[in-house]
């Protein structure tokens, strides 16, 4: 499990960040970089995030299937997941979600629902896409009743302002944020709940966006890093 992550207190004071949702394919981690999530969007990825992950014990791997990239699945695709997330407790779930950008919602919502079902069976957390469709979402959340992963990170979240604190106590949520980050929702996010990401391929991008979380919040960026540091260990937790 992860430790909750500190901010070191020197002369110089050397500030460490978490990346709650990025696309990571290295295995040595910047210097500034503490840990991260890093996520597979297609079914082909799930291989290199295993490896990835496997490298380091600060870099957290997640494996799903993105709305965006539903096509020509193997028809094995759920045993396939179980079966590498049986093979890698530590493994998250995810990239995973709805997009009304993207054809074939009804195939999404099937995939994004066995996916959410599949998290749930192995106890794993989820990392969770969701554009334009919330009602869709929202609605099978629901229909899942009591059966839910320990927890689910919304990451680069635009849904519902007036639903952050109900997610956040309903569904055990967490809310990342990056660069197309808004004011209106980081002052309506729980400070307990808030978290930040690059969702790139270099994990430093973070940087950038904890100082701007900072900023709207009214806080240090060594502060506001302590504070998404612990978030991110409380929810790798599953607290």
């Amino acid at each position: 499990m992860l430790e909750i992550y500190t901010v070191c207190d020197t002369i110089s004071r050397m500030i460490k960040y978490t990346d709650a949702h990025c696309h990571f394919t290295g295995q040595i981690l910047p210097e500034s970089i503490a840990g991260l999530i890093t996520n597979s969007a297609r079914f082909n990825d799930w291989n290199t995030v295993v490896n990835v992950a496997r490298s380091n014990p600060n870099i957290h791997g997640a494996i799903g299937l993105h709305p965006w990239y539903l096509t020509d699945l193997p028809s094995d695709w759920a045993e396939t997941l179980t079966s590498v997330l049986a093979q890698n407790p530590e493994l998250l779930v995810g990239e995973i979600g709805l997009d009304k950008h993207h054809p074939d919602l009804p195939t999404q919502e099937h995939v994004f629902t066995r996916q959410l079902q599949i998290a749930t069976q192995m106890h794993r957390g989820v990392c969770v896409h969701c554009v334009g469709v919330w009602d869709k979402m929202l609605h099978i959340l629901r229909g899942q009743g009591v059966s839910l992963p320990p927890f689910i990170l919304f990451h680069g979240f635009r849904g519902p302002v007036d639903q952050i604190q109900r997610l956040a106590d309903k569904y055990n949520a967490y809310f990342s944020y990056n660069h197309r980050l808004n004011e209106k929702y980081v002052l309506a996010t729980p400070r307990d709940r808030i978290l930040a990401e690059s969702d790139s391929a270099t994990p430093t991008d973070v940087v950038d966006n904890v100082s701007r979380l900072a900023e709207i919040s009214g806080l240090d960026i060594g502060d506001m890093a302590d504070i998404i540091n612990a978030n991110m260990g409380r929810m790798l937790n599953n607290g």
